[in-house]
């Protein structure tokens, strides 16, 4: 994506609602509420949020697991569907647990802790990245402000010199009748 559209998008985003409430925006206002805004901002602190509650389950044990089940049950007959008339069904439930190696459960955790430390980083350019683009686009609107002024203004004293040779032209123009 362009550097210009970046940047266009960053200071729609930051700007716009504040330029027609016409308030005055400092570059560190600018800067906060293109970090609310801005969306790759926003998925780098959801993707650490995300990434920091799967590290805090990677090294904990897996949960226990309850099984239960029929073996034999006949399906035809006298005894069709019954598991206490026939002597070879067998009815059973149990609990398992994993009990995954001290080792193992450190590598998982090492690995959660690394794709942590990756989506900070991603989160960490994504602010940079945001900061790095609305610079530029504030101190381009507010040259652009400080231009309009400073138009405006000179506008105002060309009106005012126009004014004045207005008025000596016709005081010179009266006189020499």
């Amino acid at each position: 994506m362009p550097t210009f559209l970046l940047r266009a998008v960053a200071f729609a985003t930051a700007f716009v609602p504040l330029l027609v409430s016409a308030a005055l925006l400092s570059l560190d206002l600018a800067l906060e509420l293109a970090l609310q805004r801005f969306e790759l901002a926003r998925f780098g602190r959801a993707g650490v949020t995300r990434a920091s509650e799967a590290a805090r389950a990677a090294g904990q044990l897996p949960d226990p697991m309850i099984r239960a089940g029929v073996d034999n049950l006949p399906v035809t007959g006298p005894d069709r569907l019954s598991t206490t008339r026939d002597s070879m069904t067998m009815k059973r439930v149990g609990i398992s647990q994993e009990w995954p190696s001290a080792d193992k459960r450190a590598a998982r955790q090492a690995a959660a802790d690394a794709v942590v430390a990756r989506e900070s980083a991603i989160a960490q350019v994504a602010v940079a990245e945001t900061r790095l683009q609305t610079a530029p686009a504030y101190v381009d609107a507010y040259y652009t402000g400080e231009a309009l002024k400073l138009t405006t203004l000179m506008e105002h004293h060309a009106h005012e010199e126009l004014e004045a040779a207005r008025g000596r032209l016709s005081s010179s123009t009266g006189s020499s009748l």
